[in-house]
């Protein structure tokens, strides 16, 4: 029996989303390419339907009423710009996990278009253009003086100017072999 569980965020409670009963979701792995450094692949589906039902208008919060999904008594859990956490399970088994995302919603039809990307690809989406530089929200917490005591001590504790924490930067050790002992 093939299931679809979503959630959204962290803080909210994992909900059985209905699927029609000949629903056929076609799902597609990629994995990375070692000639492609740079590029990532990963899982995903095509686009599949999911009717209107209490279940599902529930979660989607009436997205389809724009009068009702939109005023001051929505809870505003659900938006389609947010990432909505899934899991597609075959008896128990999960075929893939990554980010639920609403397409389109046919009222005339009375379903809701979806398509899932796996988690390697929701994140090189979400990353973008964004240097690694920019990701940390304050990056003098993670300075750190570049000695061999430092390096050995990154194991045990905290080496940062920034009082980070102990064993949050960790500094590889690499023997080359260049030495005797």
């Amino acid at each position: 029996m093939i299931e679809l569980q979503a959630r959204v965020g962290d803080f909210y409670d994992w909900h059985t989303l209905e699927l029609s009963e000949d629903a056929a979701i076609p799902l597609t792995y990629s994995f990375a390419d070692p000639e492609k450094l740079m590029s990532r692949e990963a899982p995903y589906s095509g686009t599949f339907l999911l009717p209107f039902s209490n279940i599902n208008n529930d979660f989607f919060e009436n997205y389809f009423m724009i009068d009702l999904s939109q005023g001051a008594w929505s809870t505003d859990v659900f938006r389609p710009e947010n990432p909505v956490q899934c899991t597609l399970l075959n008896d128990g088994v999960a075929l893939i996990e990554g980010v639920l995302q609403l397409l389109s919603v046919s009222k005339t039809g009375q379903t809701y278009e979806c398509a899932i990307s796996g988690g390697a690809g929701d994140l090189f989406t979400q990353m973008g253009n964004t240097k690694l530089r920019d990701v940390f929200s304050n990056p003098a917490n993670y300075e750190y003086d570049n000695t061999p005591a430092n390096v050995i001590a990154s194991w045990s504790g905290d080496i940062t100017d920034g009082n980070v924490g102990s064993g949050v930067l960790r500094i590889p050790l690499v023997d080359k072999a260049l030495s005797q002992g």
